[in-house]
């Protein structure tokens, strides 16, 4: 994978408008990864549920269909995880999800940044 591709354009993140930084360091298929780090490095499930309703809780505004695809949340040892699986997500709803978990993250405190499919190159 080159790792001088522009993942930040290709996603549409330079067109979002977050309270944190945001990036992607490559592309798995119809899979993503969002490490969410916090700027008191802590992981705690306190955390994975404040991410976890703030997913559950956003309007995505989909089109056709309300399927955001399979979504994973959990603790890693330094960030929340969020695994997402597009399969089966319509395709002009596609992006719509992306984005909208990066700005359902917006409502919450002390993000530090959020990389997408980190050390996926």
């Amino acid at each position: 994978m080159d790792k001088n591709y522009d993942w930040n354009e290709c996603l549409g993140l330079t067109e979002l408008s977050l309270n944190y930084t945001a990036y992607a360091e490559g592309l798995d298929g119809e899979c993503f990864t969002y490490n969410v780090y916090f700027t008191d490095n802590i992981v705690d499930d306190e955390k994975v549920n404040a991410v976890r309703n703030a997913i559950r809780t956003f309007d995505f505004a989909l089109t056709d269909d309300d399927y955001i695809g399979y979504l994973s949340i959990s603790a890693e040892d330094n960030s929340v995880l969020i695994y997402l699986d597009l399969g089966n997500v319509a395709p002009q709803n596609e992006d719509k999800v992306i984005h909208g978990i990066l700005l359902a993250l917006n409502s919450l405190q002390n993000i530090e940044k959020v990389v997408i499919n980190e050390d996926s190159y």
